[in-house]
């Protein structure tokens, strides 16, 4: 079945998505938050993360696969939001998705990689009513703009990587409604064919 990575800046819309994708379709959701959260001892890692900066790239990968190993299923959609945040971790997630398909055609044809782009004043009215609303502390106005100048400055790279091994890249509007990005979402990732 299909892993889909849904790349975006902080406030983008990739976990609206990423619910959306669950309720609609049973998939099973790798959130890097969540992973960290769960697999780690190390309570700085919270506090890494709470203050906009990312976590060790190695360590990350390290729960990231044995997260990926004890929830894939073969006819399960599999949906990964907040990685990879470098190169390094774009090369390692890479190597085990191949393996895990087996060849790159079947990375090709099982693998999609989905950029939601949304305007820095889209993201910032979004951050803010989130930080309103829930608190979180990545959401604080100059944590926002630390991650997104961190995202600017890693993205391309990362999907210029995917690009050279082969893997079409789909950019979606994310100024839109949820529904609207929802819906380009289905298409480009084959998932309507599933209905």
């Amino acid at each position: 079945m299909k892993t889909i990575i849904l790349f975006g800046a902080n406030g983008s819309g990739k976990d609206t998505q990423a619910k959306k994708i669950v309720v609609e379709y049973q998939a099973t959701w790798l959130n890097s938050s969540d992973i960290i959260k769960k697999h780690s001892n190390d309570v700085s890692d919270v506090h890494v993360m709470a203050s906009g900066e990312p976590v060790s790239c190695k360590k990350v990968f390290g729960y990231f696969v044995a997260e990926f190993q004890s929830t894939n299923q073969p006819d399960v959609v599999t949906v990964v939001t907040g990685l990879p945040r470098t190169p390094a971790q774009a090369t390692m997630i890479t190597e085990l998705l191949h393996g895990h398909f087996g060849d790159l055609t079947s990375l090709h044809e099982k693998l999609c990689i989905i950029e939601i782009q949304a305007s820095f004043d889209v993201i910032k009215d979004r951050c803010a009513k989130r930080f309103a609303e829930q608190g979180r502390p990545d959401d604080y106005p100059d944590k926002v703009e630390k991650r997104l100048e961190f995202y600017k400055n890693n993205i391309s790279t990362i999907l210029n990587f995917f690009r050279g091994v082969g893997v079409e890249i789909h950019t979606i509007d994310g100024n839109r409604t949820p529904d609207e990005v929802f819906e380009s979402i289905r298409q480009v990732a084959g998932l309507s064919t599933l209905e």
